[in-house]
């Protein structure tokens, strides 16, 4: 028996994985600086971390919030899809934790001063609700800052998730 075939079998696999190799390293190089492109816009610190830690029942400045608009009103373009399924997968996923989260605060909150948002304005201005109606505006304003704190938390896990699955996939 000759090995000359196995040889020259082993030589062609190593030949087309290499091949392979070079083909996938452009797009794996344009995921990569897509990545960091994302990660100088929302890293994890600052306003991903307020979104961790605050309770949304409290007031908070509305400018905090502008770069989950760019990326709202930016990522869901096609420019800025990944070739790598998984991560594209990711980013589409924070997206729509972004979007349901943006919708929430525009439904539920509304400014206070100086820049400031927060829920049920008329609530907490010193507005005397008759008995009957204060439990239900409480349970309602509860229901609310659930709501917030639930979709902000979704926001960040989201965004640790896609930071988790990019940087596997992307091997950064």
């Amino acid at each position: 028996m000759t090995w000359e075939p196995v040889g020259i079998i082993a030589s062609l696999f190593h030949w087309l994985g290499d091949l392979l190799e070079k083909e996938g390293r452009p797009t794996l190089e344009a995921d990569r600086r897509l990545f960091q492109k994302f990660m100088s816009e929302l890293p994890s610190n600052g306003l991903i971390t307020f979104l961790k830690n605050h309770n949304m029942g409290d007031s908070f400045q509305i400018g905090t919030l502008g770069p989950l608009y760019k990326l709202s009103e930016s990522w869901d373009r096609s420019e800025y899809s990944f070739h790598n399924p998984k991560v594209d997968q990711a980013r589409k996923q924070l997206l729509m934790a972004t979007n349901a989260f943006l919708r929430a605060i525009a439904e539920k909150t509304s400014p206070k001063n100086n820049d400031f948002q927060g829920i049920y304005k008329y609530y907490n201005e010193g507005r005397n609700w008759s008995a009957k109606e204060e439990p239900r505006l409480r349970e309602q304003m509860e229901e609310t800052i659930t709501t917030l704190n639930n979709l902000a938390t979704k926001v960040f896990e989201n965004h640790q998730s896609f930071i988790a699955i990019a940087k596997r996939k992307l091997k950064v």
